[in-house]
């Protein structure tokens, strides 16, 4: 089912595929019983002279400030950024409104994460925040681990090195927290 209406330049109302839906959302499901697929989305330009930098979508998350303007607060967009057969890159950015400027905050292209903060101050940076939210933390947790990872010669996947984080006393007031770095010597993981 569907009420969906143009109106001022963009869509308004419901699309429906299962039913139960509240006005202005869309809902996609599948009813496929296997396990190649689930629901799918799928932004399409197709575009008769595709460039590179080509714009093939964008999402906006908008709500209006204080003074009854609609804002774009956050987006993702992913852009082509070389559209040669066989070579074809592509970008990812996720970009949210800091002090009224529209900032790319991530993004993924070229197999890299790039993390930016506009942030002037001299007390900020970039941040990546690895929370383990326990109910019942304990001594000795492990509460984040990066893994550096590639392949032997026999095709084998191996983590070559790993940094691990993890809480030495859950004491309030007395907290202890430790850091390993660990790589691998002669094919034994060591700290």
């Amino acid at each position: 089912t569907s009420s969906l209406k143009f109106k001022d330049g963009h869509f308004e109302g419901t699309v429906n595929v299962d039913g139960g839906l509240t006005p202005n959302q869309i809902s996609v499901t599948s009813t496929d019983a296997g396990n190649s697929k689930g629901p799918q989305l799928d932004l399409f330009r197709n575009s008769a002279t595709p460039a590179d930098s080509d714009a093939l979508g964008h999402i906006d998350f908008s709500g209006e400030d204080d003074g009854d303007n609609k804002t774009v607060y956050a987006s993702i967009l992913a852009t082509a950024l070389d559209v040669t057969n066989g070579t074809e890159d592509g970008s990812l950015k996720f970009n949210t409104m800091i002090a009224g400027t529209d900032s790319t905050v991530m993004e993924l292209s070229s197999g890299n994460v790039t993390l930016t903060s506009a942030d002037a101050g001299a007390t900020a940076g970039p941040v990546i925040e690895l929370h383990r939210n326990s109910a019942s933390p304990a001594d000795s947790d492990v509460i984040g681990t990066l893994d550096f990872a590639g392949e032997d010669d026999g095709g084998n996947k191996t983590i070559y090195a790993s940094i691990d984080a993890s809480i030495g006393d859950v004491t309030g007031g007395t907290e202890d927290g430790i850091l390993k770095f660990n790589t691998m010597v002669a094919g034994t993981d060591t700290t």
